[in-house]
Order: C-alpha cells, then structure tokens, then sequence
C-alpha cells in the first residue's frame, strides 16, 4: 500500500504498527488464524522520497549530513554527456518527474 493516512489509519485499525521501534506487520486472518501482513509499497515511497527531496532541494539526515537533488542532476548530466547508461537506470525523466 502507499503510505497515505487511511491506509496508516487502517493498518493501526488491524492491530498493526509500522513504527521501527514497535514494529507489528501482521494480523491473524478472521476465517484462518493465518498471517496477514501489512507493508508500504517500497517503489511508492521511494518515488515520494524523491518527490520531497525535488521540491525541497535538500533533506538532513539523523547525523546533519546533507542529501542534496542537485547531486542527483548533476549525475544524471554527467552520464547525459558521457553517454553512460549506469546501473542507476537514472534517466531525464526521473529528473523532470514532474
């Protein structure tokens, strides 16, 4: 699932808890007692992740280190300009996501 409110909202409704430091990512089934996990579509948040740090231009992470979007341009430049095609499969579209 994607990380909005009713679906945050509905895993805590099951009993579940998605917190690292209170992690429960499963229910038992009503019908069969089997587990029913709960889990963020991780291609969904990444792509949300990159949306904020686009809009922002700069996030800090839990050391004050910065993580920059101009770094992730100027890459997608460089191999532009290389003509590189690396393992990051970062294209202009990924860039000009908008």
């Amino acid at each position: 699932m994607d990380g909005s409110s009713a679906n945050c909202n509905m895993i805590s409704h099951f009993g579940g808890n998605l917190d690292a430091n209170n992690l429960k990512c499963s229910f038992a089934h009503p019908e069969d007692n089997e587990p029913v996990f709960l889990f963020l579509d991780a291609c969904h948040m990444l792509k949300l992740v990159r949306n904020v740090l686009a809009d922002k231009g700069v996030l800090v992470d839990h050391q004050g280190r910065s993580i920059k979007w101009s770094y992730i341009v100027e890459l997608q430049s460089l191999q532009t300009q290389e003509g590189l095609c690396a393992g990051n499969r970062l294209h202009e579209r990924h860039i000009q996501w908008q």
